[in-house]
């Protein structure tokens, strides 16, 4: 299948202008999720984003340089981050540079309009700060040489590497596949309760989730056999709350449960306070999990998943729920991943419904009770 760029990408980051028909400076790209995406040069582009802007052409080309520095200058501060944290004066190879350059810029991508916005006015001084305060997990890309199970210990704890750390890793492994088990046997008990609840209207919550429209294009495809159903179980288990209730419907039901374990217990409080929200994948360590960071409060996290770390990719933005049990963190089993040019889109379609609920909490607080927004979202997007 041919690239609908091929033949408009040109050497040097020159284009083909599909507005102008000239080749020159490459300036992005219009309408990229769609069919038939466009080229614009660096002067179309320029011209488009005055005229949204409602200022002049060379207001907007100032701008777009302000936002350029303001951006060189957080990879530039972060990767001297990472070279500290390495002990290194520069990278080993020029896989080991991408790959740093690829964590940072998804970082940066997790910012709003209104905070690169703020970043273009501000001196250097200021943005040092505010830089210096954005918390990275160099960690996770650090690669450590393969050790043999006889060999020394690389932390230095002069015991046998499968007697020290290889030991902590296989039970760390374990004890995440633990939880999973655990969570597994808590959705079971949460969809029984959902099939023998004479409280439930599924009908009128099916549409309260999806929405008429986005129902009315699951029934059309069929999806509701599929990963729909799934969305709309996550949902319903979640955050679907009874009028004046604190906790939801269903995570509240299994609470009063006194049948569950210690584990189940804490597993169910877990999910409690975790709210489906929007994450963009930072890194992905395959075999593993991926780093995540949710765009409304850039707080980071890694999640182990095997499955996961298999399907991510760096850069896409993922709507799912985070739950913290023992020292980690899992994903619940029903996410959707957009690709991370829908972010600016996505956040406006949230933001918009935050500021019409003239609510006073922050986003995350406000996204645990209005879950059914999610539901709603692939519609929204495709208007």
């Amino acid at each position: 299948m041919n690239s609908p760029f091929e033949g408009k990408i040109k050497d040097g980051g020159k284009c083909v202008c599909d507005l102008c028909g000239k080749t020159a400076r490459l300036g992005g790209f219009l309408d990229p999720r769609s069919a038939n995406p466009l080229v614009a040069c660096y002067n179309c582009m320029m011209k488009i984003s005055a005229k949204e802007q409602g200022i002049s052409v060379a207001e907007a080309k100032k701008r777009r340089e302000r936002m350029f520095k303001a951006s060189n200058l957080f990879s530039q501060t972060k990767m001297k981050e990472y070279l500290q944290a390495t002990g290194k004066d520069a990278c080993n190879s020029i896989d080991e540079l991408n790959e740093v350059i690829r964590y940072v810029t998804s970082v940066w991508n997790t910012f709003g309009k209104e905070a690169i916005e703020g970043f273009e006015n501000m001196p250097e001084s200021k943005l040092l700060k505010i830089y210096g305060k954005v918390k990275m997990n160099f960690s996770y890309l650090i690669k450590t040489p393969k050790h043999g199970r006889n060999d020394p210990c690389p932390c230095g704890s002069g015991k046998k590497y499968k007697k020290c750390c290889l030991l902590h890793d296989e039970m760390a492994a374990a004890l995440v596949e633990e939880w999973k088990a655990v969570d597994s046997s808590v959705i079971n008990k949460a969809m029984r309760l959902i099939e023998d609840s004479n409280v439930l209207d599924t009908k009128l919550l099916l549409e309260h989730y999806w929405g008429e429209k986005r129902l009315d294009s699951v029934r059309e495809k069929g999806e509701v056999e599929g990963v729909a159903e799934l969305e709309f179980n996550e949902w319903l288990m979640n955050d679907y709350y009874l009028k004046f209730e604190d906790a939801p419907y269903i995570l509240a039901k299994l609470l009063a449960d006194e049948t569950l374990t210690s584990q189940q217990r804490s597993l169910v409080e877990a999910r409690i306070k975790a709210p489906m929200t929007v994450w963009l994948v930072t890194h992905v360590v395959k075999g593993k999990g991926a780093l995540i960071r949710n765009i409304f409060d850039q707080n980071e996290v890694f999640v182990y998943d095997r499955l996961f770390s298999e399907s991510a990719q760096t850069g896409y933005l993922t709507c799912a729920r985070v739950f913290n049990v023992g020292s980690y963190y899992l994903i619940s089993g029903a996410y959707r991943a957009y690709p991370g040019n829908c972010s600016k889109e996505v956040r406006e379609i949230i933001d918009e419904e935050y500021i019409k609920s003239k609510s006073s909490k922050d986003m995350n607080t406000f996204l645990r009770r209005h879950g059914y927004l999610f539901g709603r979202l692939l519609i929204k997007l495709q208007e």
